[in-house]
């Protein structure tokens, strides 16, 4: 089962994977707590106006050893800084696309996402990075021209240390 609160997107899901996509935060979707043997937050906590109170609250639907996986951007990547050096050189905020601030309420680096999940009663279990290849189709010649250094950052041999997105498994304590 899974949880989009955008119900374009959750219909998409519904209709593409053939699984019940829940349109309601986790408290209304009818699960007992200690039901859940695993719970996905990929790109979900950076959007949460208090994301430690909000794992802390989803941890009570998981089962004695339950995992969470949480994904999000680091705002301290190679990518980001670069981007955030370029957003500065051109005037032009835009052009750090891996903040998203206002659309995201939290920006993490892997220090202040350990300390969140620390807090929230977690523990680290497993930490890793990878890089999101955008699509070509999706910015302007320009705007690839000027990113074409970050490219080898997608590079296998590369992307699982230097890839700006960040993976963590944590379990509760």
């Amino acid at each position: 089962e899974g949880i989009e609160l955008n119900p374009i997107d959750a219909a998409w899901g519904r209709d593409y994977y053939s699984i019940q996509i829940h349109t309601a935060p986790i408290e209304q979707c009818g699960f007992a707590l200690g039901s859940l043997d695993a719970i996905l937050m990929t790109d979900v906590l950076e959007h949460m106006q208090h994301p430690r109170d909000y794992l802390h609250d989803v941890s009570h639907f998981l089962k004695p050893g339950g995992l969470v996986l949480v994904t999000f951007p680091d705002v301290q990547s190679l990518e980001s800084r670069y981007q955030y050096m370029l957003s500065k050189l051109f005037a032009r905020d835009w052009l750090w696309e891996k903040c998203h601030i206002p659309g995201h309420v939290w920006e993490f680096t892997k220090d202040t996402a350990e300390n969140c999940f620390a807090s929230a009663g977690f523990r680290l279990i497993e930490f890793g990075r990878y890089q999101v290849v955008e699509r070509e189709d999706s910015r302007a010649f320009a705007v690839k021209m000027l990113n074409l250094p970050l490219r080898p950052i997608s590079w296998p041999v590369f992307r699982h240390f230097l890839g700006t997105q960040m993976e963590f498994v944590i379990a509760k304590i």
